[in-house]
């Protein structure tokens, strides 16, 4: 219906400004560190015909993270966004098991794990492998 097309516009789209505008300056005000993780999807880069609203908000998440890096981002505020694949949640509840479906711990741990070290990422996908901190302490070769 038109109403839940609207919810998923404002869902993911205007709230993501609002809420934005409402913490940006406050954030950077701070002294220690502070930092926006945005939600996009793995479906912001494939097109899905029943997914064409949903997969184009969260090019918009992406857009918006972008945006905020560049506009915001500075030594103390860091800019994370992260692009799941499959997320384990009553929305999902009942699919067939995906290969690389994730629980939403392991979608906060791997967003915490990147924060301030990487500008952007798939999650769990890259949880796995060492993210530049790790490899840094460890003197691992860069996979970039």
């Amino acid at each position: 219906s038109d109403q839940e097309r609207l919810n998923v516009i404002q869902t993911n789209c205007i709230h993501y400004v609002l809420i934005t505008q409402h913490f940006v300056q406050k954030f950077k005000s701070r002294q220690g560190k502070s930092g926006f993780i945005f939600v996009s999807s793995a479906l912001s880069n494939i097109i899905i015909p029943t997914a064409g609203l949903y997969s184009g908000t969260k090019t918009y998440n992406e857009y918006w993270a972008d945006y905020v890096h560049y506009e915001y981002g500075s030594s103390n505020l860091d800019v994370y966004c992260l692009k799941p694949g499959e997320v384990e949640t009553n929305i999902t509840q009942g699919r067939m098991k995906q290969l690389l479906k994730v629980t939403p711990q392991q979608c906060v741990q791997s967003a915490l794990h990147h924060l301030g070290h990487s500008k952007k990422s798939y999650g769990c996908l890259l949880y796995t492998s060492p993210s530049p901190r790790d490899r840094q302490k460890s003197r691992m070769p860069s996979s970039a």
